[in-house]
């Protein structure tokens, strides 16, 4: 199994992303009982920064971003989680195992080898299981209708028996008999984004895509914590025990050890509204830093209607 993360920081605005990525990788280990990587499990980390990663530059294949290659990978839209698509189809272009990306913000609690060794051909990971395509949230009224009109322009009737779900990206794991799966994400994505803007349109389309392929979809969400919505929370918990592994020069399984004998101390979650959240940041009072994409890339999550 090959795992994947993806870390960058464009124009210096998040470079906590590299933290989230060495936790979220130690905590894998953890999880899992394992001092060192066993035989058969490996890591690759897509990043501009590849110093960002010590301790762990020692157990990784590293790929170096180019900021050239990332402003194309991000199309003609210049969509930011499109990268996610194209990292993991480079990734599976170099491996006969399966492969499973991670986002950065992924916690691992519990053991996942046991669920990761059922993705197969037909079967794939997603982290969870949110809600009914064709049935969105109220919050979602408003994006969706237009984009599966967008989808469905394209010749192609949305799955109804059964109805498709949405599933959380936050983990993918994929078999590379069905890694053509990320073509047709692709694809999506891009005609989707023709009509409308939407920042979880990856997710949206990958699980588009997988309906389509009738792929049985297995989740996590049980093993680990995507912690999307609290992550100064989390900011605030992992900042002490990287900065005693960095000043302790600890060797990556001293590291592992003292993430699993220290577990994190994080206030149960509270939903904020999306307001409150605004507000914070315009107050500075937010302890992460924003995702600030400005002139170099500013049609990140927009586009000219024409």
């Amino acid at each position: 199994m090959l795992f994947v993360y993806l870390a960058y920081d464009l124009v210096g605005s998040y470079g906590w992303i590299y933290e989230q990525a060495i936790y979220s990788m130690l905590s894998l280990m953890s999880a899992n009982g394992w001092d060192e990587l066993p035989e058969g499990v490996s890591f690759i980390a897509y990043v501009d920064a590849p110093e960002r990663l010590e301790p762990l530059t020692g157990i990784l294949e590293v790929r170096r971003l180019q900021k050239e290659r990332m402003l194309s990978d991000m199309g003609p839209h210049r969509y930011i989680h499109r990268l996610k698509t194209t990292t993991l189809i480079d990734a599976g272009s170099k491996t006969s195992s399966p492969v499973a990306f991670i986002d950065c913000d992924i916690h691992f609690r519990k053991p996942i080898l046991e669920r990761i060794r059922m993705v197969s051909p037909g079967t794939m990971l997603m982290y969870a299981r949110e809600f009914p395509i064709l049935e969105p949230p109220s919050r979602r009224q408003g994006h969706f209708p237009r984009l599966l009109r967008a989808v469905t322009a394209g010749g192609e009737p949305i799955p109804r028996d059964p109805g498709p779900y949405i599933y959380n990206s936050g983990v993918i794991g994929l078999h590379p008999a069905d890694f053509h799966l990320l073509d047709k994400n692709l694809a999506l994505i891009d005609r989707g984004l023709d009509v409308e803007a939407c920042h979880v349109w990856e997710q949206f389309a990958l699980s588009i895509a997988l309906a389509y392929r009738k792929m049985k979809v297995i989740t996590l969400e049980d093993l680990a914590h995507h912690y999307w919505d609290q992550r100064e929370e989390y900011a605030a918990a992992i900042a002490p025990i990287l900065r005693a592994i960095r000043e302790n020069k600890m060797s990556v399984s001293d590291a592992v050890a003292y993430v699993r004998e220290h577990p994190l101390n994080v206030p149960p979650y509270r939903k904020r509204s999306l307001p409150v959240r605004l507000l914070r940041k315009l107050a500075g009072k937010s302890k992460m830093p924003s995702i600030r994409i400005q002139e170099e890339i500013p049609n990140l999550f927009r586009h000219d209607r024409g």
